[in-house]
């Protein structure tokens, strides 16, 4: 939130809109077909991929509480030191467009960030469409 502020005062327009995206259960959602492609193209060694496609592929977690037993078969388990390096792969592509002038993405984590701003708010009726 700093930097949004931070980013507001050094424009030269006066209207800013952002708006704020929190996916949840981000990893959990990834195409993980996707996500290994991602990874080729990035140049990745394929012992890598291959490793990633044993870790995501045929995962399964199983929880019980008192009687009851509960399997889960996605995502990746909280804490885990690869998922953050995961979900930056799948998020670069978003990020690395060039976005229009006046207009920023950012993302931290499993959020994002899409600021724009503008001189006159005419302007608003344009982009909004």
């Amino acid at each position: 939130m700093h930097n949004a502020l931070n980013w507001k005062e050094k424009k030269f327009e006066k209207y800013v809109i952002a708006v704020f995206l929190y996916i949840l259960g981000a990893f959990d959602c990834l195409w993980w077909a996707q996500l290994v492609i991602y990874m080729r193209n990035a140049g990745c060694r394929s012992g890598l991929v291959k490793l990633t496609k044993i870790y995501l592929y045929g995962r399964r977690a199983v929880m019980q509480f008192g009687n009851q037993t509960v399997t889960l078969t996605k995502g990746c388990p909280q804490g885990s030191e690869y998922g953050p390096d995961l979900w930056k792969l799948a998020v670069n592509p978003l990020l690395s467009v060039d976005p229009p002038t006046c207009t920023e993405l950012i993302a931290y984590a499993d959020d994002l960030l899409w600021r724009k701003s503008c001189r006159a708010i005419k302007s608003w009726k344009r982009i909004t469409k």
